[in-house]
């Protein structure tokens, strides 16, 4: 999963959240990445296989493993959640390797 990736299993990311979940005492962060809708297809597609197939879906960043994760369901309106964060800052960090990279001018 990269931004302005380009390929058959590429997703293009086009806004990331931190939010925090109130159903917990304790803070507990979540990563909310949007995708664009035109992905939503190949991620719906990615999920499905790892569902059936019992299996961690994996998403990459430059060919880097940054989360792997079971699938309990599909998202909604392109909407990956990732969570379990005790801070913001752990959250922010886990969240840089989906963020594009500076512009280089």
């Amino acid at each position: 999963m990269e931004r302005e990736a380009r390929g058959a299993d590429a997703l293009q990311v086009t806004q990331i959240d931190i939010e925090r979940n109130a159903a917990f005492e304790e803070p507990v962060y979540e990563l909310k990445i949007r995708i664009d809708p035109k992905s939503q297809t190949r991620l719906d597609a990615s999920m499905r296989r790892a569902m059936d197939a019992h299996r961690a879906l994996a998403f990459l960043v430059n060919g880097s493993v940054v989360f792997q994760t079971l699938v309990m369901g599909l998202p909604k309106d392109g909407v990956i959640s990732l969570g379990g964060f005790s801070s913001k800052q752990e959250a922010e960090a886990a969240a840089a390797p989906f963020k594009a990279p500076p512009s280089r001018q």
